[in-house]
């Protein structure tokens, strides 16, 4: 497999005008990616958020550990993000479609 990096690197890469955040939103609406949770480290009790790529799409790029092994930062190859996009796309259309129901 090729490098990974991450969407923000490959969305300026790429020149693309969807913005990193919306791309990890459609990657979540479509189960391409999931929203984790997890208890901040700084004992504040309070709930802080990560995502991860779905075991099942897992040819899209890694989950990198982070210096919290229950933390991970999702990380794309550079030779599958364009395959990625049409997921996002198909997915951005699919929500353009409902919104005529």
């Amino acid at each position: 497999m090729s490098r990974v990096e991450s969407l923000t690197a490959l969305v300026k890469a790429f020149d693309l005008s969807l913005s990193p955040a919306t791309i990890g939103k459609a990657l979540v609406k479509a189960e391409i990616m999931r929203d984790m949770t997890y208890l901040s480290t700084t004992g504040s009790g309070k709930e802080k958020f990560f995502k991860e790529i779905m075991p099942a799409y897992m040819e899209y790029g890694i989950n990198r550990t982070t210096m919290h092994e229950f933390k991970t930062e999702p990380r794309f190859y550079i030779d599958r993000f364009p395959d990625l996009v049409v997921k996002v796309l198909e997915q951005l259309t699919k929500e353009a479609g409902d919104m005529y129901e």
